[in-house]
């Protein structure tokens, strides 16, 4: 015969590990190739709650920053509102928004500011200025 039966036993477990890596691999971009498109999804939906939200004022009760500066040149802050103008009754709505590094002025405790709300969720406050982007509620 062309082989030993030693020779089969020592190929099963180099070709069983190289299986295994094959399917883990698989398993691990198909996760990646999910979390792509929950990311993507989930990035088309707040653009249609924004495009949709109605115009609104919000007065700044507080903001704290989340972590360091980035290296682009933006900051992760959460805020606490009182909301007006997208009701009945003004409310309170806490966000974490990202902000551009020369806007953070625009937002210290007192400050007005021009939001929209989603009129369906309305504790998600988008931010009306440039250099501000909504992340997630508070």
């Amino acid at each position: 015969m062309w082989f030993e039966g030693n020779s089969l036993n020592s190929l099963i477990i180099p070709v069983a590990v190289v299986l295994l890596l094959a399917i883990l691999l698989a398993v691990a971009a198909a996760m990646e190739s999910r979390k792509r498109r929950q990311i993507i999804e989930h990035a088309r939906a707040l653009e249609t709650a924004q495009a949709r939200s109605l115009w609104a004022g919000a007065e700044v009760i507080s903001v704290t920053r989340l972590g360091e500066y980035d290296s682009t040149g933006k900051a992760g802050l959460h805020l606490r509102m009182q909301v007006s103008g997208a009701g009945p009754q003004p409310y309170r709505a806490a966000a974490v928004w990202l902000v551009d590094l020369p806007q953070l002025a625009q937002l210290q405790p007192g400050a007005r500011l021009p939001v929209r709300v989603d009129p369906d969720d309305p504790q998600r406050v988008f931010p009306n200025l440039s250099g501000m982007r909504f992340l997630a509620k508070g």
